[in-house]
């Protein structure tokens, strides 16, 4: 009797499973998605997703000599969201000449903004904020027309992070240069309506002198809103740069050389993004270049900018995927404590996405992907150089997709992040569901009742989550009771299996027994 109740149970239970690395094969074809813009080369620099679970990713598009500023929203399952801006998809030019978008954020309304750098009327590149309603549509109250756009005189710029503080406030980050004068790390606050914020720093406006080889990628907020921005040096060496601003854009004096901070170390490391722990030390994922080429990098610095030697080797990390050049773009903090870097691996024309996850001391964590490291190939050239994390654990990454004539297209992937099973709230997407005959020899009934007309697809996974065989790929269904014959493949042999049902609620999975 208790053998027959123990079947039972498994019949009838409905669960998610997912290996920490895997591909969530619910999320646009089989977890990832390419989107092309007509007649543009796309090349995507920031991903947000929205308090709804929408997704937006943006950055540049590249038409002969002209560059836009452009974005495309997804839905949650990872198909163009038709209802943003133009059936899904955001461009804007703020010049005749070159609008770069770097990154994008949302206010707690969903309200999106973009910063970069434009070119004005005498070809100076010029700090720029966009903000857009959270249909897609220009937000003409912001600033002049939806758009602020920076009059620093004789001054090139170049804008690369923002940030939206608790009250609303905006903050952008990146590099300012007085022709004639050294290179500044630059912070600029702008109120909600679009205007400076005179209470910051001077007129709105905070620096600190950097060298000139000054590049800018990145800017955080800590614990306590104080900011912290950098890049890398670009000179005879390659070096990780930090500066810091207290909440009233000073310069704070207690971070490194007032305010800020050089690693004069001896590799050559590119860094691309930072991140900010609970105890806001900082983690900077980089570039670091080797004999053999490029590896991913991992530096943590103490919250005076000093490196923190109790992590890593002296406070640094290197992982290798392969003799080529392996660069990390983007680092992501799970709420655990593990720090995942993303980018890429390989050489031109065959990159590949990259990912690698380490514990809070940061030593590979072996329960991700395979031995801490995972490839994904889009069967393009592939380049990623943005990822986040949704509220439900899971990892999105996003970058470029090139085909072999150099054009370049959005792609993005979407990673489980957690071993395990979790269970499903099945009245919230179904009314019921029912496979028979259970078990069976490969041929079955599925029967399952709708609580509102959805796209669905239907796939067999095996008991530990890996994906075998499409049965129904992003089919529309009605509302109500439906059924579909299925006859899996001569690959399914006697055992245990999931049946699969991913819809724009939610996932659920019924176990199956086959039996030949």
């Amino acid at each position: 009797m208790k053998s027959i109740q123990t079947l039972l149970l498994l019949l009838i239970t409905n669960f998610l499973y997912s290996q920490a690395g895997n591909l969530d094969t619910s999320f646009g074809d089989e977890g990832k998605t390419i989107t092309e813009f007509e007649q543009i080369s796309a090349e995507a620099n920031s991903i947000v997703v929205q308090s709804n679970g929408k997704i937006v990713l943006a950055g540049i598009g590249i038409s002969d000599s002209d560059e836009d500023i452009i974005a495309v929203r997804y839905l949650s399952n990872g198909q163009i969201d038709t209802g943003f801006a133009d059936n899904g998809k955001f461009k804007i030019s703020i010049s005749d000449f070159r609008d770069r978008c770097y990154d994008i954020s949302v206010d707690s309304l969903d309200n999106i903004f973009f910063t970069g750098f434009t070119f004005n009327e005498n070809f100076e590149p010029k700090g720029f904020v966009i903000k857009v309603n959270s249909n897609g549509e220009i937000d003409s109250t912001f600033a002049q027309n939806g758009i602020w756009l920076s009059q620093e005189p004789d001054t090139r710029e170049d804008f690369r992070e923002i940030l939206i503080q608790q009250d609303g406030k905006i903050l952008i980050a990146g590099e300012s240069v007085i022709f004639g004068q050294s290179a500044n790390s630059t912070v600029i606050r702008l109120n909600p309506n679009g205007a400076l914020d005179t209470d910051f720093g001077q007129n709105g406006i905070a620096k600190i002198i950097v060298p000139d080889s000054y590049n800018p990628r990145f800017a955080k907020l800590n614990s306590n809103e104080e900011i912290i921005t950098g890049g890398f040096l670009l000179d005879n060496s390659t070096n990780i740069i930090l500066s810091k601003f207290n909440q009233e854009g000073e310069s704070d004096m207690s971070f490194g050389t007032n305010g800020v901070v050089i690693d004069n170390t001896a590799l050559d490391e590119f860094a691309r993004d930072i991140a900010i722990q609970e105890d806001d030390k900082i983690l900077v994922a980089t570039g670091i270049t080797i004999a053999s080429g490029r590896d991913f990098g991992l530096v943590r610095f103490n919250t005076d900018g000093s490196l923190d030697t109790s992590f890593g080797s002296n406070g640094k990390i290197t992982t290798d995927f392969s003799q080529t050049s392996n660069t990390a773009h983007t680092i992501n903090l799970q709420e655990n404590g593990h720090i995942i870097l993303g980018g890429f691996f390989g050489i031109t024309p065959n990159h590949d996405y990259a990912l690698a996850r380490y514990d809070s001391l940061g030593n590979l964590d072996d329960s991700f992907g395979n031995g801490g490291k995972i490839t994904t190939d889009f069967g393009l050239d592939d380049l990623a150089f943005t990822s986040t994390i949704q509220s439900d654990g899971k990892l999105l990454c996003a970058g470029n997709s090139k085909t072999t004539d150099d054009n370049s297209s959005f792609s993005i992937a979407r990673y489980f992040t957690q071993t395990g099973t979790n269970t499903v709230n099945i009245p919230d997407i179904l009314n019921s569901i029912k496979l028979f005959p259970n078990p069976s020899n490969g041929k079955f009934e599925l029967t399952f009742d709708l609580k509102k007309s959805s796209i669905i697809s239907i796939d067999l996974l095996n008991i530990n989550g890996m994906h075998l065989q499409k049965i129904v790929d992003n089919s529309f269904f009605s509302k109500g009771e439906n059924t579909i014959d299925i006859d899996l493949n001569d690959n399914s042999s006697s055992g245990l299996y999931l049946i699969s049902i991913q819809t724009e609620r939610g996932i659920i999975n019924q176990r199956i027994v086959i039996k030949r």
